[in-house]
């Protein structure tokens, strides 16, 4: 038996015990627990941006990806992943690796919020500019400024409230959740950006109903953005996106935020902009919600 070392966000390493093959892609492969159909992402170091996986040496992991569809049976304990092929047999020991769960803004002192509320529209503004569209057809640039209800009508007869009380916020999951194509479809990474902003301001009406439709016995999108969505609504997510919040957050200077942007575009197709289009809805919706907060103060 071959041994091997990996690093995982331990936090989100399943429980389940038992594991099989689900996909396999050119630089990755998924395994799913046989008993909460759970997915766990296997992957090179290089590929460490993404949540809830486990990340190998690069050598170390073409020689287990080439033999990935002889897998036979894969077992998970103590930290330790077994993975049994036709050929061979490895035992991968699980080190900790950095944490991808999300800090909410905790501090709400006048100067704090007044510099969140900078870096949010410097972000929006910086979002303006950018050419690129998302798996909607419509360019990022138009979530910046126009109303998203009006932006998916020009796409469809179905009708989204904008107002938000839990029954019109549901509306919008039902909405977003597994519309599009491909491996994450867009309205799921719409709804990841959306997440996120809501989730740094600890508004967690969103996450309690992406949760309830996941939990729906119908399933309502793909496996692998199923796990990702999963993934945000419990606070992990990548890299990149923690990067962003960082950024918004006004703990990293704003310098960073075009390598911070132009790595998220760089995700996949589309999915890059699709979740940069949901950050962008979350921070018009909360600036407006600050904004009306503002001039109620003013009045009272």
């Amino acid at each position: 038996m071959q041994t091997m070392t990996a690093c995982a966000d331990l936090a989100t390493l399943s429980k389940d015990k038992t594991w099989q093959l689900h996909s396999q892609f050119r630089q990755t492969f998924n395994l799913v627990s046989s008993e909460q159909r759970q997915l766990l992402l296997v992957a090179p170091n290089s590929l460490s941006l993404m949540p809830g996986g486990l990340f190998l040496p690069e050598k170390d992991f073409i020689q287990l990806h080439s033999l990935s569809k002889q897998i036979t049976a894969t077992t998970l304990a103590n930290q330790v992943l077994v993975i049994e092929t036709a050929q061979q047999s490895f035992m991968i020991q699980v080190t900790a690796g950095p944490s991808t769960k999300l800090e909410p803004l905790l501090q709400t002192s006048a100067q704090k919020e007044l510099t969140c509320k900078s870096t949010y529209q410097s972000v929006l503004d910086s979002l303006a500019s950018l050419p690129q569209r998302t798996g909607f057809d419509i360019g990022l640039s138009e979530f910046t400024s126009q109303d998203a209800q009006e932006l998916f009508q020009a796409q469809t007869d179905k009708s989204v409230k904008t107002d938000k009380s839990l029954e019109q916020l549901a509306d919008w999951v039902k909405f977003l959740l597994g519309r599009g194509r491909g491996l994450t479809p867009s309205g799921d990474d719409f709804l990841m950006g959306w997440l996120l902003i809501n989730q740094m301001n600890q508004a967690d009406q969103l996450t309690e109903i992406v949760k309830e439709r996941l939990a729906d016995p119908v399933q309502q999108t793909t496996d692998v953005s199923q796990h990702y969505l999963s993934l945000a609504c419990a606070g992990y997510y990548g890299r990149d996106q923690l990067a962003l919040a960082e950024i918004l957050q006004g703990n990293t200077s704003l310098e960073n935020q075009p390598n911070v942007l132009k790595n998220i575009i760089n995700h996949g197709q589309t999915s890059g902009s699709d979740f940069l289009a949901g950050v962008a809805w979350g921070i018009r919706q909360l600036l407006k919600k600050k904004n009306q907060s503002g001039e109620t103060k003013k009045l009272g």
